[in-house]
């Protein structure tokens, strides 16, 4: 995917939940897109993955991108090589 831009941030949603959310450009095939992919945190340690969202330039508004399952591991594995 090759990414730039990486920023993680963390907030407490509208319904009081703890939120992290990475936000970061990647390239999907030959599309630049912006990312965005939010985790909810849970009081015993654990999280959740609770959404991955991609803006592509030429996307319509409210035309949703879906990810292959090979583009959401790399996603992942990018996010998390950014933080090691």
């Amino acid at each position: 995917m090759g990414g730039s831009n990486p920023k993680w941030e963390y907030y407490k949603s509208d319904t009081k939940e703890d939120v992290v959310e990475f936000t970061g450009d990647a390239m999907y095939g030959a599309e630049q897109g912006h990312t965005t992919v939010q985790f909810v945190l849970y009081k015993d340690l654990t999280f959740e993955l609770y959404g991955i969202w991609v803006d592509r330039e030429g996307d319509a508004l409210g035309e949703k991108y879906a990810m292959t399952d090979d583009e959401i591991e790399d996603t992942l594995d990018t996010i998390y090589r950014t933080v090691q």
